[in-house]
């Protein structure tokens, strides 16, 4: 019989509802430790077989997927004694045989969940991959047309936008493989609206002392985003390479480097896109016996997420 190499718990999603906040709340926990790696995604992919992520994926990101046992165990080397284990991978709430994986792997495991509008949500998702230059589709409608292909093309699952958003199917397999004592379903709202008190369910959950993180940061954001690149494959030449910079630091050698970056990502901005009501109206339809299901399952009240 192997060797259980599983953390004590993990935080298993929705991508884009606060789950990075989560990640380093607890990190700054001195019982707590959290692998450098936020999101190894090892209970996904744990026969090694990743899916192929699709020319769009960050590469950057694609390369800390964990599948090798050893390699997973190995993130959790520089924990102390005295410290609990957790870690962060959102795709462990939308692939359906993921909870079970975890069941076997360590039928204790704590599951902690947040819930966000799917319509947010995936808006948040697509304006993200926008921001980082990974989304070629220039509408959000352009996006949700395109993704049947994609999936069928096997594309990432963070390019399911619509898929990932129905909740209750993926709630339901974790209810099935663990006891209520050990799940945790948090809502995004409250985890803004209320930080202090959804911190303090958390520790009770895992059985920690409150400690005072910093309530007022925040990660990952695209609420306030203004402009996103027009042209996806240089914002990401300049976010992870210096060829376009070298370029025109050798036609304007007087200019310096960062300033040059700078005005190239400025040229190449453009006004982000607006979430349309028919979009809004298509998706409340396509998510409301979702949300309905969701809501009695968790024993929370949903209907906010109706009045996008």
């Amino acid at each position: 019989m192997k060797k259980s190499i599983a953390p004590n718990f993990l935080i298993v999603g929705a991508a884009k509802s606060g789950t990075t906040l989560l990640w380093n709340w607890l990190a700054s926990h001195p019982d707590v430790f959290m692998p450098s790696i936020k999101e190894p995604h090892f209970f996904c992919f744990e026969d090694g077989t990743i899916p192929h992520v699709g020319p769009e994926l960050d590469p950057f990101y694609a390369a800390q997927i964990t599948t090798k046992r050893s390699c997973y165990k190995a993130l959790w080397d520089e924990r102390h004694e005295n410290q609990i284990c957790g870690e962060a991978s959102p795709g462990y709430l939308y692939y359906p045989q993921t909870a079970q994986n975890i069941a076997q792997e360590n039928p204790n495991m704590r599951i902690i969940a947040i819930f966000r509008n799917p319509i947010v949500r995936a808006f948040s998702q697509y304006m993200h991959h926008r921001r980082d230059g990974y989304e070629p589709c220039a509408t959000f409608e352009d996006a949700l047309d395109a993704e049947e292909k994609r999936k069928n093309a096997g594309f990432w699952w963070g390019y399911h936008y619509l898929s990932t958003g129905f909740y209750a199917q993926q709630w339901r397999h974790y209810q099935l493989c663990f006891p209520h004592r050990q799940l945790l379903p948090l809502l995004y709202d409250d985890v803004v609206r209320e930080p202090r008190a959804t911190y303090g369910k958390i520790c009770d959950f895992l059985e920690l002392s409150p400690q005072n993180p910093n309530f007022s940061e925040h990660y990952n954001q695209t609420t306030h985003l203004e402009y996103v690149p027009r042209h996806g494959k240089l914002q990401t030449t300049l976010r992870h390479g210096s060829t376009a910079t070298r370029i025109a630091h050798l036609l304007l050698p007087s200019v310096p480097r960062d300033s040059l970056r700078n005005w190239i990502s400025w040229c190449n901005s453009v006004k982000v896109p607006m979430l349309k009501s028919p979009t809004i109206i298509e998706l409340s339809n396509k998510f409301r016996l979702d949300n309905r299901e969701l809501s009695e399952m968790i024993g929370k009240d949903l209907s906010e997420w109706a009045l996008t």
